[in-house]
């Protein structure tokens, strides 16, 4: 899964920020797709879960993003092996007031992840902050099942401190801004 990370103009496998190795769409460590159509049932009349990728911190924490689909809209958390839940968010959106197009929440080790579905034709996100320079993360189809919509993903630990809130665009193969629907 090499080039899932692009930072700046520089194309690389992977980007050092923060002394950090950032791969693929996972951010810190190394990420894995699931198995296509792996799903999880959490508890007794909880939702399916699927696994949409695995990732590990350096420091060797594990995590896994999920999707579900719950009341017609899309659910993701980003979850321990075990199944204990860091952060997660159903529905995304615009609303009157604000922008729910992607989550950002904890992960393991009080690290903090940005998340998200993306349309179809968005085939990177760019991570923007003012004083920052802007980081590429290449997104993944979100697999076929009952409830998911048609659609990618992205998931990156985040490249700077909590109190730093990066901004996120997709972009289409020629780096175009694609606009975000609801999911």
């Amino acid at each position: 899964m090499n080039g899932w990370i692009r930072r700046g103009t520089a194309v690389a496998g992977a980007a050092m920020l923060g002394g950090c190795l950032l791969p693929a769409v996972a951010g810190c460590g190394t990420a894995r797709p699931a198995a296509a159509g792996h799903r999880i049932a959490l508890r007794s009349g909880g939702p399916d879960q699927i696994v949409l990728t695995r990732g590990r911190l350096a420091s060797g924490q594990r995590w896994k993003l999920m999707a579900f689909e719950q009341d017609h809209r899309l659910g993701l958390n980003l979850d321990s092996p075990s199944g204990y839940n860091y952060s997660g968010q159903i529905g995304f959106a615009a609303t009157r007031d604000y922008s729910y197009y992607w989550g950002e929440g904890l992960g393991p080790g009080n690290s903090v992840f940005y998340y998200g579905p993306v349309p179809g034709s968005a085939v990177m996100v760019r991570l923007t902050a003012p004083g920052h320079r802007p980081v590429l993360v290449r997104t993944a189809p979100l697999p076929a099942g009952p409830g998911l919509p048609a659609g990618r993903f992205f998931v990156v630990q985040s490249p700077s401190p909590v109190s730093v809130s990066w901004w996120v665009t997709p972009l289409d193969a020629a780096g175009q801004r694609v606009a975000f629907r609801d999911f």
